[in-house]
């Protein structure tokens, strides 16, 4: 990436987290937390190129999206993993 190509995309993440937060009344620090979760950021990065043609609420509708989807699998995979617990405790007592 050219240097003012990653300028570019920065600048343009910077914009859009704050938006974000503010959408969402998080702090930077939340934020940052938040974006450890579900590496928003990253992917700003990686749809700079169709996203910053795109109106900005687009895009925070699109993280909105892509975060409830990551909380919604992880949800599920948590509530498996405990359905699995319970089932080998169920197995063992039935023994």
């Amino acid at each position: 990436m050219e240097l003012k190509e990653f300028n570019d995309v920065a600048y343009y993440q910077v914009g859009i987290a704050r938006k974000y937060m503010r959408r969402h009344n998080l702090t930077p620090l939340q934020f940052v937390e938040k974006d450890k979760q579900y590496h928003i950021l990253h992917f700003l990065e990686v749809g700079y190129e169709p996203f910053h043609l795109t109106g900005d609420e687009g895009v925070l509708d699109e993280l909105d999206e892509i975060v409830a989807e990551q909380q919604s699998s992880a949800h599920l995979c948590k509530n498996q993993t405990v359905n699995e617990k319970k089932n080998e405790k169920s197995e063992v007592h039935a023994q």
